[in-house]
């Protein structure tokens, strides 16, 4: 069998020349040979090669195990893309409910008809009704027409003004407030919030509460309304219109006669929103995005989240503040507290956003052609957090990071059955070696037991097939 080179070498175009033999034949003799085809040079085309006037320290290990020059990689990686995901939890509720009786499992709205239920109770009913629209309808539209006809929302705020609100707290029941609003504005009738949230009334068991325990119950509404209003937008999850009711909360509260209305809430949930991955913010007008900016971030502790919010800008994405912040925290003297906050803390959360904060200013350069500035944003990046910027961290055992670790006290290192050796090594403690060992010794014996035991049972089994043959 002919091998792959060979094939190929024999397919190659042949090339003849006549040669004068010594012989005495009048005819030239013609010696055919194959000449070897001229090797192509090799281009450095591949991201995973490192190109010309590569340092060693700029080769990187990825996740897939190849080698990469630092800056191409990074700057090749494409963003995260995806629908919004809001209101997640009605995809998990149960469409039956074991803590209700089978009554109120048939028939969830009839826990209106008291004013003495049980909080707990009526937001099980609630959501119990969330899940069965859920489960019926293969649209929002089917869902909405559910709620229109049942009004689940309607009905559970005409339960608390009649009397239920004088008896229950209402800054402990996030599950209530979730699925009541969530219904309210299916139904479209959020006029009834706002009318219900203007009323000035503190029930007789929040008397001796701060200001701010008797209204933190007002700030779960308005960030309730918020991502309600989000997922039942016209056309499927909409951040404009989330947007939209903030900038109307914050308008009623400052002018529309409604005290005591803090945002705070929904805030940090549109902001988390709006500059996170999946956030879609081409179709919001640019005079609302600016009006919430300018409402969302007024003070310099939120320059960073003013900066994640540029890179969102609708239209065009606008990396200067970020890249701006970016070379303010190189000094470590003059490094902004924000910024002292969010790289210095030994916080893996923190540090993971800081790295996301990094790639899209370096990708938002990229895609405006200034690739030295998303060198330098990069370069920035490495030199703030190296462990994330560095490809694959290698996986550390607990016994090399026990060694690896200087500052916790030998002492403490006793409850994680460790000791200090002679040398000042970290190693197991007496203790501890006892105990595997005696855990070793009863798994062995178990282990015995049980092969005695099916030793007994083959047996057993032997013995009752020869009776049986012999009664045969």
């Amino acid at each position: 069998m002919l091998r792959p080179r060979l094939v190929l070498r024999l397919l190659r175009p042949v090339q003849c020349h006549s040669v004068r033999c010594s012989s005495s034949a009048s005819e030239p003799v013609r010696v055919r040979y194959s000449a070897p085809a001229p090797r192509k040079k090799e281009r450095l085309e591949d991201p995973s090669r490192p190109s010309e006037g590569t340092r060693p320290s700029d080769i990187i290990t990825a996740y897939d195990g190849r080698k990469h020059q630092f800056h191409r990689y990074y700057l090749s990686l494409s963003p995260n893309r995806g629908p919004l995901l809001v209101s997640t939890w009605t995809q998990a509720l149960p469409a039956r409910n074991a803590q209700i009786s089978s009554s109120l499992n048939q028939h969830p709205l009839e826990v209106f008809h008291t004013t003495d239920a049980d909080l707990d109770l009526v937001a099980a009913c609630l959501e119990l009704v969330v899940a069965r629209a859920v489960r019926a309808s293969n649209s929002k539209e089917e869902e909405r027409a559910f709620y229109l006809q049942q009004k689940p929302g309607t009905r559970a705020l005409h339960w608390l003004v009649a009397g239920a609100l004088e008896k229950h707290d209402l800054s402990q029941a996030q599950q209530f407030l979730r699925a009541m609003i969530h219904c309210i504005v299916a139904e479209g009738q959020e006029s009834h919030l706002w009318s219900w949230l203007s009323i000035e009334h503190t029930p007789e068991y929040m008397r001796s509460w701060t200001r701010f325990e008797m209204r933190t119950w007002r700030g779960e509404v308005v960030r309730w309304l918020v991502e309600s209003a989000t997922y039942w937008a016209p056309g499927g999850p909409n951040l404009q219109q989330g947007l939209l009711v903030y900038v109307q909360a914050r308008e009623r509260a400052e002018f529309g006669g409604v005290p005591n209305l803090p945002t705070g809430a929904a805030r940090a949930w549109l902001l988390k929103q709006v500059s996170g991955p999946f956030g879609n913010t081409n179709s919001i007008p640019r005079d609302l995005f600016e009006k919430f900016m300018s409402i969302a971030v007024q003070d310099d502790r939120s320059r960073f989240e003013k900066a994640r919010m540029m890179l969102k800008y609708p239209g065009e994405p606008r990396p200067d503040l970020g890249l701006d912040v970016l070379r303010a925290s190189k000094n470590r003297d003059s490094r902004p507290p924000y910024m002292k906050n969010l790289v210095e803390a030994d916080d893996g959360p923190k540090l993971t956003c800081f790295h996301n904060f990094v790639l899209n200013v370096a990708r938002a350069l990229r895609d405006q052609g200034r690739m030295a500035e998303a060198r330098e944003a990069l370069d920035i990046g490495r030199d703030l957090a190296p462990s994330y910027f560095g490809g694959a961290a290698p996986r550390i055992d607990w016994r090399t990071r026990a060694r690896q670790t200087h500052r916790r006290p030998i002492e403490a290192w006793s409850s994680y059955g460790l000791e200090a050796s002679e040398d000042g090594s970290i190693k197991e403690s007496a203790l501890r070696q006892r105990q595997a060992e005696a855990a070793y010794k009863v798994e062995a014996e178990e282990r015995q037991r049980q092969i005695e035991l099916r030793r007994q049972q083959a047996m057993k089994s032997k013995e009752l097939r020869q009776r049986k043959s012999s009664r045969r």
